[in-house]
């Protein structure tokens, strides 16, 4: 199963046969990862931590990635990512390593993602979450978790500006001196300020529909734009690690070229590969166990 959730299936078959002689088709190998993986999801319990971590601030993070399902076409499975802040360390001026994550992932509604997302995170007294402005995310963390710090993510903050700095400058210079002051005014707490700027421009008419997404997107995050704040709280602003968990838990394993899946089958080799990388494979072994 390990390779399983590692190679495609045949690779897998090739793998251990190269390595431990060991004869079993990728067939075999398949239909173990979708029997355990399927245990997991029936199974799953997460221990409840010790009171230090309970007391440790988490980050959580999450967002959607596209796999490709058989019937369905593209379709969205969310993930989350979490993990304590006394975990990310500075590996560089401008890049962190996080040594330890768990992750969450689900190929379905937004309901079912957070139940399971719930069962996680439920026991930490102060979560904060990073993410963009889906409006699903934010209603979901204003029902249930209000009190919790909330940041946009700057990167989207960010992104949002430089569309409409795009369609509304002609000139370079215009464009990037328009990114530079907007940019050091909400790193500085100002978001209101630059709100009331950006309502008194007067935008061209390829960008009247990117003015007024800014100044909703703004307006509906104000409150998560406390840049500097956060950052003199020693938080990180941005949700690169979800960048990150996108890449190491579904595309390097379910969107390789030419993969197509049933929904059952790749939310069975994606909770596998959570497991795996959440450090948590002794589950895997543990099912193997009692089962034999």
């Amino acid at each position: 199963m390990y390779v399983g959730q590692e190679l495609v299936f045949s690779d897998g078959e090739t793998c251990l046969q190269k390595i431990g002689n060991i004869s079993i088709t990728g067939k075999q190998i398949e239909r173990l990862c979708h029997h355990y993986g399927q245990k997991i999801e029936d199974d799953l319990v997460y221990a409840e931590p010790a009171k230090a971590q309970k007391e440790t601030a988490h980050y959580v993070m999450m967002d959607g990635s596209m796999v490709l399902c058989r019937t369905d076409g593209w379709s969205e499975m969310k993930v989350a990512r979490v993990f304590p802040t006394n975990s990310v360390l500075q590996s560089s001026p401008k890049r962190n390593w996080i040594h330890q994550s768990q992750y969450v992932a689900h190929l379905g509604n937004c309901q079912d993602f957070t139940q399971k997302l719930d069962a996680l995170i439920e026991h930490y007294t102060h979560k904060v979450f990073i993410a963009d402005g889906a409006k699903w995310i934010w209603g979901y963390i204003e029902t249930f978790y209000p009190d919790s710090t909330q940041i946009l993510d700057y990167y989207h903050a960010k992104e949002y500006l430089h569309a409409f700095g795009r369609e509304n400058f002609s000139e370079k210079t215009d464009y990037e001196n328009f990114i530079k002051e907007y940019t050091a005014l909400f790193l500085d707490d100002k978001v209101g300020f630059v709100i009331d700027k950006i309502h008194q421009i007067t935008p061209n008419s390829k960008a009247i529909a990117s003015h007024k997404s800014l100044i909703e997107y703004y307006t509906n995050n104000s409150k998560r734009m406390m840049y500097k704040t956060f950052q003199e709280q020693g938080y990180v602003i941005g949700s690169g690690a979800m960048e990150a968990a996108h890449r190491v838990v579904i595309q390097e394993r379910v969107k390789r070229s030419g993969q197509r899946w049933t929904k059952e089958g790749v939310q069975q080799v994606v909770n596998l590969r959570v497991a795996h990388q959440s450090n948590n494979w002794s589950k895997v072994v543990d099912f193997l166990t009692n089962a034999a």
